[in-house]
């Protein structure tokens, strides 16, 4: 039987709403760039500039390029002025669109292609929050149904099939919780919210399912309610060769 209460667990829920920060924390941040960006190019002025020469520092992947321009604007020539960014097929001699700041032209502005890097934040963002934000909906919704089905649902005696370790959630490879599966006499099969590793629940006994009856798919087991088994229980249950701890490469 279990050492005390058992208490279901929330399994790794907070981690999910790490990762929900995080996407909104790159979002805003992809908001805040292209607002910079927005107001950057209010403030500049586009000019055709031409590539005078390029010098390439270091090799392979460490490689960075310095591209140096030359331009007119306002009447005055402007030369080898840095460009501040290179973009692949970029050669010597080709003419390219710059924004310059007109109270201080030798300022190049934000090339055009960089207004992909603020929707690339949002946008990336929305994904890294909204995938754990849709996987908290579906746990909530899981929640509440079991909240409802012990509130009023009908009880049906299953018997233990299996307690194994709960592989959704893990801490440093190490699995904390386990679920319990029981089988009801028609043969449904019901799952068990996660608890945690240190309540011993044994196979082979009775566990009371508490099931809607007008919605069969919301249910609750209650895990205090599990009884152990007798010997003649126990080996009409559980398969040779069976383990309590399947996984016990997992448990510390």
């Amino acid at each position: 039987m279990a050492n005390g209460r058992i208490k279901e667990s929330n399994g790794g829920r907070w981690i999910l709403w790490v990762f929900v920060a995080m996407g909104m924390a790159m979002f805003f941040v992809g908001v805040v760039v292209g607002i910079y960006f927005i107001v950057d190019a209010g403030n500049t002025e586009s000019v055709t500039a031409t590539v005078t020469a390029i010098y390439r520092r270091g090799s392979g992947d460490d490689a960075s390029y310095d591209v140096r321009v030359s331009y007119t604007f306002g009447g005055e020539e402007y030369s080898d002025v840095p460009l501040g960014y290179w973009q692949t097929g970029m050669d010597e001699g080709d003419e390219i669109e710059i924004r310059v700041d007109p109270d201080d032209p030798e300022n190049i502005g934000a090339s055009s292609i960089a207004v992909i890097l603020p929707c690339l934040l949002m946008g990336f963002g929305l994904l890294f929050a909204g995938f754990p934000v849709a996987m908290i909906v579906a746990e909530r919704k899981k929640d509440g149904g079991r909240r409802e089905a012990r509130k009023r649902g009908t009880v049906v005696k299953c018997r233990v099939t299996e307690v194994t370790s709960d592989i959704s959630y893990s801490v440093n490879g190490k699995l904390p919780n386990d679920i319990l599966v029981c089988v009801s006499p028609d043969g449904k099969r019901y799952v068990s919210a996660p608890f945690a590793r240190k309540y011993s629940l044994p196979v082979g006994g009775e566990a009371d399912v508490y099931v809607l009856p007008d919605d069969p798919e919301k249910y609750w087991v209650d895990l205090n309610s599990v009884t152990p088994p007798d010997a003649e229980e126990f080996e009409a249950v559980v398969p040779e060769g069976y383990t309590e701890d399947p996984l016990g490469q997992n448990r510390g």
